[in-house]
């Protein structure tokens, strides 16, 4: 995966995707599965990064950005269906809102 990230984190009109917790200030917050690698690739979301209820953009300064769509609100949750469809909604409307043209994600939804 980090081989993807290098290909494509200086396109300016690229973006990457991946799923996160709501709780940002707990010590556990993006501690598994394909978060972990975002972690140690571009950080972790602070506040100020929510464009919406459901979503942050961080901006590489390379040139591509990182989304994370909020869809559960503590790491050991569950997340809903509804927070995925209001995730996905945001997420779509903010790519095309900044004119973005490629979406790289791993597989996204386990509720």
């Amino acid at each position: 995966m980090f081989g993807t990230f290098d290909q494509w984190k200086t396109d300016p009109s690229a973006a990457f995707a991946h799923t996160i917790s709501a709780d940002f200030n707990h010590h556990r917050h993006m501690s598994g599965g394909v978060a972990v690698l975002f972690r140690r690739k571009f950080g972790k979301p602070i506040d100020a990064d929510y464009v919406d209820d459901n979503l942050t953009c961080q901006k590489i300064e390379a040139g591509a950005v990182v989304y994370s769509l909020v869809t559960k609100s503590n790491y050991n949750g569950k997340p809903k269906i509804v927070d995925y469809d209001s995730a996905f909604m945001q997420l779509t409307e903010d790519f095309k809102r900044r004119r973005l043209r490629t979406l790289v994600c791993s597989p996204m939804g386990c509720v």
